[in-house]
């Protein structure tokens, strides 16, 4: 009710949009052990990165254009969906970065990682990858699953 405040959003249509969402989730979370990639990450990361790993959030996001990883990375992380939680109180994070192959992640770019890195706690630990999606076009997708929150960080 807090997202869909605006008073004209019908049931049906939040409750659609909430299954959008788990299907993003789903697949995203599937595609990190399935699809081609650049900097590999497999099921044993990602158990690595949930085992034990107690509260846990997921975001995606798609931009395009200049700073499109920025902007991703921006928009995953003030997702209202995440309840205001801060990714630095995780123990433990898994980010993924898609492009497609006819625009692919340049080294210029890193730099908006570099970035996002800096403003992470040097104790969470992080993996990372790289990922090839030939649907994405021009935009790039950034898939963040962080773990190990206290339960009330998320409540």
């Amino acid at each position: 009710m807090d997202i869909y405040a605006d008073g004209a959003t019908t049931v049906e249509q939040a409750f659609s949009e909430a299954d959008d969402i788990l299907t993003v989730a789903t697949k995203s979370s599937a595609e990190i052990i399935m699809i081609e990639r650049i900097v590999n990450r497999d099921f044993c990361d990602v158990q690595t990165g949930m085992k034990d790993g107690g509260g846990a959030i997921m975001s995606v996001r798609r931009a395009n254009g200049e700073h499109r990883i920025e902007k991703a990375i921006w928009d995953a992380l003030n997702s209202p969906l995440l309840n205001n939680v801060d990714i630095e109180k995780a123990n433990k994070l898994l980010y993924i970065i898609y492009s497609c192959e006819k625009n692919p992640v340049v080294i210029s770019e890193l730099p908006e990682v570099d970035e996002f890195m800096d403003d992470l706690s040097l104790d969470i630990e992080v993996l990372w990858g790289l990922y090839s999606d030939n649907t994405l076009e021009d935009d790039v997708k950034v898939v963040i699953i962080a773990t190990g929150f206290d339960d009330e960080r998320l409540d």
